[in-house]
């Protein structure tokens, strides 16, 4: 009885010997496989952690990296808006220039324009031409053409200056004006020498009286009727001299 018993106890403990040693494999298996496994863990979220820093890292580099393009954009931009803002100043201040110099241009012309229209005025006022320039007649035998023009009034006998100057002469009731900046001579004939107004040598303006008409016995006079004025205008050549021109043509420069 007491050999089974001993038998039987033997056996047992055997089993648990045996049980214990394959438990005890598989448990420190599985604790060596949590270490490591816990290990491989803390292996693995270091490395994360240290690629989260570099990628963060990174991300700023790239921001800053689209940051300096983009300011470096928007400095060309800027620029280039600059330098459009700059020419289209330019041009603005060129056309500025341009219209400035049209105006300026076409005040020139109107002065031209006007000074042309104001050269010459008729010595009197609602006169009638009896006798007109280049008109041929017979002086001493022979036949020559009229220098001027006579004019009869038709209420005013009053004889006004046609262009500024300076009197050259006055020579019984003949008054002669020339002016030197434009090359013209005027020559007023059969005026009454006592309502002669000037003298030689005066200075005057367009349209200052210069006398009235009257009888002066003038020796080219051409017709009998003393209430006609003789009008001429004579312009200065390259060689000095004057030629007569045609008043009427003069008096309706435009």
């Amino acid at each position: 009885m007491n050999n089974d018993w001993k038998n039987n106890h033997n056996k047992n403990q055997n089993k648990v010997i045996n049980l214990l040693k394959k438990d005890g494999f598989y448990v420190t298996l599985f604790v060596c496989l949590c270490i490591v496994a816990g290990v491989a863990a803390y292996v693995n979220l270091k490395p994360k952690h240290k690629s989260v820093s570099v990628s963060q890292t990174q991300q700023k580099i790239s921001k800053g990296k689209v940051t300096t393009k983009d300011g470096i954009k928007t400095a060309e931009r800027n620029e280039k808006n600059n330098i459009s803002k700059e020419k289209m100043e330019n041009a603005e201040q060129v056309n500025k220039s341009n219209n400035l110099i049209k105006k300026d241009s076409n005040s020139t012309v109107t002065t031209s324009a006007t000074v042309n229209k104001k050269l010459f005025v008729n010595p009197i006022q609602n006169g009638n031409v009896v006798m007109k320039f280049d008109t041929w007649y017979s002086k001493n035998g022979e036949y020559t053409s009229l220098p001027g023009e006579y004019i009869k009034p038709n209420q005013n006998i009053n004889v006004s200056a046609a262009m500024d100057g300076v009197v050259t002469s006055v020579v019984g009731g003949k008054v002669t004006i020339s002016n030197a900046n434009n090359g013209y001579m005027t020559v007023y004939d059969n005026l009454d020498e006592k309502s002669i107004a000037v003298k030689p040598n005066s200075s005057v303006k367009q349209g200052q009286l210069l006398g009235k008409i009257g009888d002066s016995n003038y020796s080219n006079k051409l017709i009998t009727d003393t209430s006609c004025i003789y009008f001429e205008i004579d312009q200065k050549q390259k060689d000095g001299s004057y030629l007569s021109v045609d008043p009427d043509k003069m008096l309706n420069v435009k």
